[in-house]
């Protein structure tokens, strides 16, 4: 069977039930789905703003970003 065909049977059974509960469920299934996975967007490419070119003093560094 191919997807399209899936999605009609699908489709159908959703509009022939009653269950509320059901229906929330699926809503919920199908917003995860469709959320943005972390791992899709991960890039192996380095933030230049992680690493530094010079090596700073580490009480410099402390002040600009310790507590």
């Amino acid at each position: 069977m191919d997807i399209q065909t899936e999605k009609l049977e699908i489709m159908k059974m959703l509009l022939e039930t009653e269950n509320p509960d059901l229906l929330a469920s699926i809503k919920e299934l199908l917003k995860k789905e469709s959320e943005t996975n972390f791992w899709e967007n991960f890039t192996t490419e380095p933030d230049e703003d992680v690493f530094m070119e010079e090596t700073e003093d580490f009480d410099e560094f402390i002040k600009k970003y310790g507590r």
